[in-house]
């Protein structure tokens, strides 16, 4: 019996453009609210995309050769630093080890 070995990349996230999903989705959600408060004006096209572009752009130095995950724990790691969900906790040390933290040079 021949077994056809299956694709590796089982673990790795989806991503669309070097964003994941909840990136994409978050920029998504912007650009619908900038384009709704700003309906009535004739530049409402140009800063929603403007202002969506300059997000996505520091999203994309934000995340430069940091691993896979990185603003979802660093925003929920900068969440509990503020008090904002005391649900569980996270530890201190663990704020100082994400914004550290590099991805490896290959």
């Amino acid at each position: 019996m021949r077994r056809h070995p299956g694709p590796r990349l089982l673990e790795t996230p989806s991503q669309i453009l070097g964003f994941e999903i909840p990136e994409i989705l978050f920029l998504t959600f912007e650009m619908s609210l900038l384009s709704f408060l700003f309906a009535e004006s004739s530049y409402r096209s140009l800063i929603a995309w403007s202002v969506t572009g300059l997000t996505a752009l520091t999203l994309v130095f934000l995340k430069r050769g940091r691993p896979r995950g990185y603003t979802q724990t660093l925003v929920k790691a900068l969440g509990y630093s503020q008090g904002i969900s005391r649900s569980s906790e996270l530890p201190e040390s663990s704020l100082n080890r994400i914004k550290t933290q590099r991805r490896p040079q290959k």
